[in-house]
């Protein structure tokens, strides 16, 4: 089942080179209809306000990760960063473990985690239990439903909830 996820979401190309064999499939991989919500612009304005210490805890690979994202990964400090896909499973989210990593990596006294799914929100509740004081901000407008996302962040007292990514200057103050 795996497998035939993999083929069908990497495409031929890309799964050929990130599992060194032949997709039985030939059209392209679901993976090219990616909207890839970080931007040039957004990457600015959080580097003026925290420098290099921005990272990411994703349950995609690195490579994966990387041709979504292209240059924009190097915006990541990738040292702290954790791509679980390439991880032992029992890293996967919502165990903490990566994000507490990430955090002690980067020396952080606090953090923001940017997520859109129940798994991110208990990972970074978890974070903050075993003292790492981690605030969830929410994003609802990827999803397909965003009024029901929001309903679940807000009935689980998410403190942080955003339409978009791309309103994180102006919660931040960076406008």
């Amino acid at each position: 089942m795996y497998q035939i996820f993999d083929q069908l979401f990497y495409g031929p190309e890309l799964y050929s080179k990130l599992f060194k064999t032949i997709s039985k499939f030939s059209d392209p991989g679901l993976i090219e209809n990616d909207q890839v919500i970080f931007n040039d612009e957004l990457s600015k304005k959080l580097q003026k306000k925290f420098g290099s210490q921005i990272s990411m805890v994703t349950g995609r690979g690195k490579q994966s990760v990387s041709y979504s994202l292209k240059h924009l990964l190097e915006k990541f400090d990738l040292k702290n960063s954790v791509f679980l896909e390439d991880e032992a499973r029992e890293l996967a989210k919502p165990n903490p473990q990566s994000l507490v990593n990430s955090i002690s990596g980067m020396n952080s006294k606090s953090c923001l985690y940017v997520g859109d799914s129940m798994e991110d929100f208990i990972m970074a509740k978890k974070a903050t239990i075993l003292g790492h004081n981690t605030t969830f901000c929410g994003i609802i407008g990827t999803s397909k439903n965003p009024q029901e996302k929001l309903k679940l962040f807000e009935q689980n007292n998410a403190i942080v909830v955003l339409d978009s990514i791309n309103l994180l200057p102006k919660l931040l103050n960076l406008e």
